[in-house]
């Protein structure tokens, strides 16, 4: 067992902790080789000397954090001593809440200007699971206005750790920022059209929108109810397993494998960059080395529809849900946002029917094509990550349809998605997706495992070290 330090906490005899998986923590923790107080404080150093430059919260609970953590090291401390199973899911692991889920000790403000002093009396229904399964809740991490497009102006966007002159991603980038620069080893993220996705692709990060509803939405402030989705970034696949389960996921048993994984090779041919098309084959490739078949399918027909319509139903929604702040503060919206909004308007209800009925076309038809493979295979984006630029302007509507392209329309149906690291385009990380059967996130971590077994990603980002 590690020795004692002044104070009662654990001399940290892992190195360097803030690298270290939840995974890797708990492991660390059972064996006495450090505790939580040692790692929180730890966390909390690095948070306090680079989130100056990276920008990736918006509030730190450092006093809070740091009385969770010595409960946390007493519980860890009895479990060392009597060699006792009996421990919480996430005891004592750190984890960052994305800053429209509320939490207790600070505020909620969703990426707007007018809400940045909203403080709830009560957390979000998947934070207070993370606090019954032992988390420490370390702050809240920034994010784009509303969860859409762009951050607000009077915000500083997150700088992405492996390449500071790219888009972090949206809109959960702060969350992003934060696993990946290791400011903590999980943090919370929303997706709509991508925000987990995006942000996870990147920055060489793996992140699950799992199945619509798999949780509870209570405390969520939303972009899209029914698009919406809550799920975990992490930076590597074993950590999904214990954060989605610590935040009240019920697994259903794995399928039988089929061996078998979809790609639309017209599609990758038709709409991606020749830079990205080529790193996705490099990872299908080592799909067929580990030995899946390759089943090609044709999926346009549904999906750009669903891309174009995407803004159309986000647009109605967030007119909704702002309702009630709209009128008082429309001056503090920044432009993208503002721009959303008076896009809601213009939507026809005909047109929120007719969106319907592709999306269930759409699901129909995605239930059947995976119910006969492991997994449909696409990138992230059909785009590498490119140099930041004037995002002041609001984007146009052909451009949002081409961004979320590969992303949205899984919103609408609904199925899970797991984003992996594919490489580097350009000095800048890419990812790839796995899209599989509702419900079966279990599976889709299965066959990501496999594919980090086989060609790992342990690297960091070298200025972070």
């Amino acid at each position: 067992m590690a020795a004692l330090k002044d104070g009662g906490t654990f001399a940290p005899s892992v190195e360097p902790l803030h690298w270290l998986s939840a995974t890797e923590l708990l492991t660390a923790y059972r064996r006495g080789e450090t505790d939580p107080v040692a790692v929180t404080s730890a966390l909390l150093t690095r948070i306090e000397r680079l989130n100056p430059t990276l920008s990736a919260f918006e509030s730190v609970f450092a006093e809070p954090a740091l009385v969770a953590a010595r409960v946390s090291a007493e519980r860890w401390a009895r479990v060392v001593q009597s060699d006792d199973s009996g421990v919480r899911p996430l005891e004592g692991v750190p984890v960052a809440i994305k800053d429209l889920l509320t939490t207790v000790e600070g505020p909620t403000s969703v990426g707007t200007d007018f809400l940045a002093g909203y403080l709830s009396r009560k957390d979000a229904a998947v934070v207070r699971r993370l606090r019954d399964a032992g988390a420490i809740i370390l702050g809240k991490t920034a994010m784009t206005e509303g969860a859409f497009a762009q951050h607000h102006p009077a915000r500083i966007t997150p700088v992405n750790p492996w390449a500071p002159d790219r888009s972090p991603g949206v809109s959960s980038s702060g969350s992003a920022v934060a696993v990946a620069a290791g400011l903590c080893p999980i943090a919370l993220g929303t997706d709509t059209g991508g925000s987990i996705r995006f942000p996870c692709g990147n920055n060489r990060l793996v992140g699950l929108k799992p199945t619509v509803a798999t949780f509870d939405e209570g405390g969520c402030f939303p972009l899209s109810s029914g698009l919406d989705h809550i799920g975990p970034i992490v930076r590597s696949v074993q950590d999904l397993e214990v954060a989605m389960l610590a935040m009240g996921w019920n697994p259903k048993p794995v399928s039988v494998t089929s061996g078998r994984v979809a790609v639309d090779r017209k599609q990758l041919s038709q709409r991606c960059d020749p830079k990205i098309r080529s790193l996705l084959e490099v990872n299908l490739e080592g799909l067929e080395r580990l030995g899946y078949q390759l089943v090609d399918y044709d999926l346009e027909a549904v999906q750009w529809p669903l891309a174009m319509g995407w803004l159309d139903r986000v647009g109605v929604s967030a007119l909704r849900e702002h309702q009630k702040f709209h009128m008082r503060h429309a001056k503090q919206y920044g432009p993208a946002f503002s721009w959303l909004l008076e896009h809601g308007e213009r939507v026809a209800t005909d047109r929120l029917r007719e969106l319907e009925h592709m999306s269930a076309a759409w699901s129909r038809e995605l239930d059947h094509l995976l119910s006969g493979v492991d997994a449909l295979v696409c990138p992230v984006s059909a785009y590498p990550n490119p140099p930041l630029g004037n995002s002041g302007a609001p984007p146009s509507p052909e451009a949002i349809a081409n961004s979320v392209y590969y992303t949205a329309p899984f919103n609408f149906s609904g199925h899970p998605a797991l984003t992996l690291p594919m490489g580097f385009v350009d000095g800048a990380p890419s990812g790839f997706q796995l899209i599989g059967q509702s419900h079966n996130e279990a599976g889709l971590i299965a066959l990501g495992q496999r594919i980090q077994e086989a060609q790992p990603w342990s690297d960091h980002p070298t200025e972070f070290e």
